[in-house]
């Protein structure tokens, strides 16, 4: 009895959570379905993080994949239901994801993401079909993850891919 009012408990404060973002527009989104793939990430969300300090969230279904940076917003989703009500409510000018072909899983595109964006995050994750544009992400993205190679490649081409502006 004392594990279902814990576990209702815990529902109950995720879901206060997501409502907390039902009238707000992120900036950029990092979903994250388990703390592996963190080490693919982390350069990526500590880009974004110094540049948009507060604009960034970092969004996971695995309660162990804690992001634990004072310019990043961390929240917990869980799987199953709350999982798909976050998607099904969240408005982002940006999405990163590890997810490719959206609407065979669990997450559909949405109108109220203006751009997805997808990041690899394994070996097996090079052998999907991307279009040119996704090769290029992919490359863009490989630069990030390494900080020296990320300095020898233009930052202003980055800027002009996601539209960032000054």
């Amino acid at each position: 009895m004392f594990r279902i009012i814990k576990n209702l408990k815990s529902n109950y404060s995720i879901f206060k959570s997501i409502m907390s973002l039902s009238d707000k527009k992120i900036k950029i989104v990092f979903y994250s379905e388990n703390k592996s793939y963190q080490m693919c990430n982390n350069s990526l969300v500590k880009f974004f993080a110094n540049k948009y300090p507060n604009q960034v969230y970092y969004v996971s279904s695995d309660i162990d994949d804690k992001y634990e940076d004072s310019k990043v917003k961390y929240m917990y989703i869980g799987k199953g239901f709350l999982m798909n009500f976050f998607f099904s409510i969240l408005k982002a000018e940006y999405f990163f994801l590890t997810l490719t072909d959206l609407g065979n899983h669990s997450l559909s595109k949405s109108k109220k993401i203006d751009k997805y964006v997808y990041y690899f995050h394994s070996g097996g994750s090079t052998f999907q079909g991307y279009t040119e544009r996704e090769l290029l992400i992919i490359m863009i993205l490989y630069y990030a993850m390494d900080s020296s190679k990320l300095m020898k490649f233009n930052l202003e081409k980055i800027k002009k891919i996601y539209q960032i502006r000054n």
